[in-house]
């Protein structure tokens, strides 16, 4: 049928009507050319008659809803469904305003559009305290899970912009009173770069008396409807004036950021060429938004503070160095957790004792933060200084276990304490519950070295000396912490996954363990991994830093001279004093005839130049002795006087039982060996 004009519509009464009704009132013909509005729309829109008619209104249209717009009404017109949307509609002033709009078909007789009846209502406060109530509680949550500063500042300006801004900063005080700009976002992905090289540099001109600089100076905030003509020239040094006029600003509004009483920074929003203007009235909700973000900030910061103390702290306890042992190779890698509040108390340590044997340790303080890293610190440095008195790895968690006890609250901590003889590989180890070792042999199959006992503080003291086994050339030793199997919170699997990994990593071991078993996520809790690769022991690896060894048995008079003087001439050659190799020449000689008075069968003697001083190694199958650095009671006894006089020309001696019977003596002779305190020598002088 024809549709006829909406002649109704110019009946006065009808208009009146219309008219004062507090909504803007529409229709328009079933295609949806607009034919009819109220007085509502033209007050409000400040459009004429021939500019609203038909599809005028997309001029006064938002244009970031407006595509959707242009999706939702035709589709609506297509299947004669009502129509309704939420939009930002401009008004006469230049600001957007929110709109509910609905449109419901009028249907003729056969069921068809005749035409569509709209109304326009200003939800603009409702819809923006709704979404500001979302924004704050979404805001909220994300500020909680955001632990650095970083993080902080990138969760803000990322949830203000678009939204409220087109581009947003975050300016801080730091401790030198200069204002720097701490973080920055724009919506458009160029410009964010050119923002972000900006990042960290002094912002703002403080003898200036606008924008930031009297925000600082007032402490109230400021809003700037339209900037001014000259912009932020008198507020800002270049490179920022550049970068904020390409940028460009049409209005901004800078909040003061309070934290602890006193003013930390600012928060400026900027909107540009988005249609939008800030007011008065937008006031508020920043200073509401600069009191929920400052205290995040303020903690953020603090948290900053203590993180770098105890990274800078932890850095300097964790070792900085490992041993260079001929034949041993090392590996480690310390990682932070980077999903937890602070750094931790994990360590790995390895270092050489006089007597040429290494110790290792790995272990974990429970906690975070400071504490945890002065408590690592102070285990670590015990285990140390008791392994220097008493290498027993048991006498050392014994020792420790003591000092954890005096620290007054008893952090908890586990602990593996390993003692390894380069010479010979043997590896004597004890753990107070610590995650044990594996150990990779060279078939490439990986046991367990199982030593179950309780964590320091709270361990029970026995007479053991820990458990020994015999490493064999090719093996590796993996030590490390639970963080390394707590990836995927599943720690069964998690050792099994390090055990595969083990199983086949050749080149730096531990970094590519942790690879691998991580798939690159951050660690739950920090990693400390320790792993040591043997190539060789001392007496089989070529070069002047070889341990050489002499075997003999004991009643052979000719071979203990010759070894005697293979020995003498050897420390010559390593560039040690005539006095110093008559000190060596009496150690040896007293060693050998301790020898001679308790033990039968053979004996072996080593001589090990690979560390700073040489250490002469005498072991026999004997019945083994004890040592007992002190003069006899009889002082013309020849019993007991040889060892006393070894401790009176040897710089350290320690003697300990071997496991298959028989003693093992081991003298830290006086004098450096060439290679650190005469690097110069030839090498064949020392072979």
């Amino acid at each position: 049928m024809d549709i006829q004009p909406f002649a109704w519509t110019e009946a006065a009464s009808f208009r009146v009507i219309a008219d004062a009704v507090p909504q803007m009132m529409w229709s328009a013909l079933a295609d949806g050319w607009i034919d009819w509005y109220n007085a509502r729309w033209y007050d409000y829109t400040g459009q004429t008659r021939d500019e609203a008619e038909g599809w005028g209104w997309q001029a006064v249209h938002h244009p970031e809803d407006l595509p959707e717009v242009m999706r939702a009404w035709p589709r609506s017109i297509a299947t004669c469904e009502p129509f309704e949307m939420e939009f930002r509609l401009r008004g006469a002033d230049g600001r957007f305003r929110w709109f509910l709009t609905r449109a419901t078909p009028l249907r003729n007789d056969d069921g068809c559009v005749a035409r569509w009846f709209g109304t326009n209502t200003d939800i603009d406060g409702a819809r923006g305290a709704r979404v500001r109530e979302q924004f704050f509680s979404q805001l909220g949550a994300e500020l909680a899970g955001a632990l650095s500063l970083d993080q902080t500042l990138r969760v803000i300006t990322r949830r203000i912009v678009p939204e409220f801004a087109d581009w947003a900063l975050v300016n801080l005080i730091d401790d030198r009173g200069e204002v720097r700009l701490a973080a920055a976002y724009h919506r458009d992905d160029a410009k964010r770069a050119v923002l972000d090289q900006l990042r960290g540099q002094t912002y703002t001109n403080l003898a200036a008396h606008s924008a930031t600089a009297e925000v600082l100076r007032t402490s109230r905030p400021v809003v700037y409807e339209t900037l001014p003509v000259e912009g932020a020239g008198p507020v800002v040094d270049a490179p920022f004036r550049d970068v904020f006029g390409l940028l460009g600003y049409d209005s901004a509004v800078i909040v003061p950021l309070f934290s602890g009483g006193r003013i930390v920074g600012t928060l400026n929003a900027v909107l540009r060429s988005s249609g939008r203007a800030y007011a008065r009235a937008d006031v508020p909700f920043f200073e509401e938004l600069g009191r929920r973000i400052a205290p995040a900030i303020g903690n953020a910061t603090a948290y900053e503070r203590e993180r770098r103390v105890a990274t800078t702290f932890q850095e300097a306890a964790l070792v900085s160095s490992l041993p260079d042992v001929p034949g041993i190779t090392f590996d480690a890698i310390y990682q932070a957790a980077m999903l937890e509040a602070t750094v931790g108390g994990d360590w790995y340590d390895a270092f050489r004792l006089p007597d040429g044997r290494l110790v290792l340790s790995v272990g974990d303080v429970a906690g975070k933060g400071l504490d945890a890293a002065v408590a690592m610190a102070s285990v670590r440095q015990s285990i140390r200084t008791a392994a220097l008195i008493n290498p027993e790895p048991v006498a050392v968690l014994n020792a420790v276990d003591r000092i954890v006890r005096a620290m007054g609250r008893s952090p908890f901590v586990t602990a593996f304490v390993g003692v390894l003889d380069p010479v010979n590989f043997e590896l004597r180890f004890a753990s107070a519950g610590h995650p044990p070792p594996l150990l990779r042999g060279p078939d490439r199959s990986v046991r367990v070295l199982f030593a179950p006992d309780l964590p320091l503080g709270i361990r029970a003291h026995t007479g053991s000396t820990g458990t020994t086994v015999d490493i064999e050339p090719g093996s590796v030793l993996l030590c490390y912490t639970d963080g390394l199997t707590e990836f995927d919170r599943d720690p069964m699997r998690g050792e099994a996954a390090v055990a595969a990994a083990l199983a086949s990593t050749d080149d730096e071991i531990a970094h590519a363990i942790y690879a691998g078993v991580s798939g690159g996520l951050p660690p739950h809790d920090d990693v400390a991994i320790l792993a040591v690769s043997f190539d060789r022991p001392l007496t089989a690896i070529d070069g002047p830093r070889r341990a050489s060894r002499w075997r003999f048995e004991v009643t052979d008079s000719d071979a203990a001279q010759r070894a005697r003087g293979a020995c003498i001439a050897r420390l010559r050659g390593a560039g040690l004093s005539d006095a110093d190799v008559f000190s060596a020449e009496l150690v040896f000689g007293e060693l050998l005839g301790n020898v001679v008075r308790y033990a039968l069968g053979p004996v072996e003697v080593i001589l090990d130049v690979s560390g700073e001083a040489a250490v002469l190694h005498v072991a026999d199958d004997g019945r083994g002795f004890e040592f007992r650095p002190r003069l006899p009671a009889d002082l013309l006894s020849e019993r007991g006087r040889g060892l006393f006089l070894v401790t009176a020309f040897a710089e350290e001696l320690t003697v300990e039982r071997r496991r298959g019977g028989g003693s093992h003596a081991r003298a830290v002779l006086r004098g450096q060996t060439y290679y650190r305190g005469a690097s110069s020598l030839s090498r064949d002088a020392v072979l």
